[in-house]
């Protein structure tokens, strides 16, 4: 690997452990909300914070310890944001996914149980491709998406 790449891999590396110091921290303060009998309903998060809702949905879903046992949230609310794949940890642990071609490691299609209303520009975003924020809106079984366009709105399933 050459000079640059191996900047690349460093800079990746100094995001997933920031992405995942955050996580450990959402997720304490979820448990606190909890133990004070004042759970969460639900998490709302814009762009790296709606991604930042997708790693809880992901993680809870992958049972990862920091969320075991948790009943809030009961839903996320994602606004302009989509699963990325240098911020998931993959289950098998030890770092940021080696292949970041792929979007995401972990469920398909419907198998997040957590339920999600997914508000995107699916169609001008300026970050997120339309293929990235379909496949992370279809990751929930129980969702709602908003597909944002600057003259409407309109709501698929």
């Amino acid at each position: 690997m050459g000079a640059s790449g191996g900047g690349m891999m460093r800079m990746v590396w100094e995001t997933w452990a920031a992405m995942e110091v955050a996580t450990t921290k959402l997720a304490d303060k979820l448990w606190k909300a909890q133990e004070s009998e004042e759970p969460l309903d639900g998490v709302l998060g814009f762009s790296q914070g709606a991604e930042m809702v997708h790693i809880i949905a992901l993680l809870k879903h992958q049972l990862d310890p920091r969320f075991q046992g948790l009943v809030s949230p009961s839903f996320v609310i994602s606004l302009s944001g989509a699963v990325n794949p240098t911020h998931f940890e993959p289950i098998s642990g030890g770092g940021p996914p080696q292949d970041l071609s792929e979007l995401y490691f972990g469920p398909g299609p419907r198998e997040v149980a957590l339920r999600c209303l997914f508000v995107g520009d699916f169609v001008s975003d300026g970050w997120y491709s339309s293929q990235r924020l379909t496949t992370t809106k279809d990751l929930y079984f129980d969702r709602t998406g908003y597909l944002v366009t600057t003259s409407s709105i309109q709501c698929p399933r």
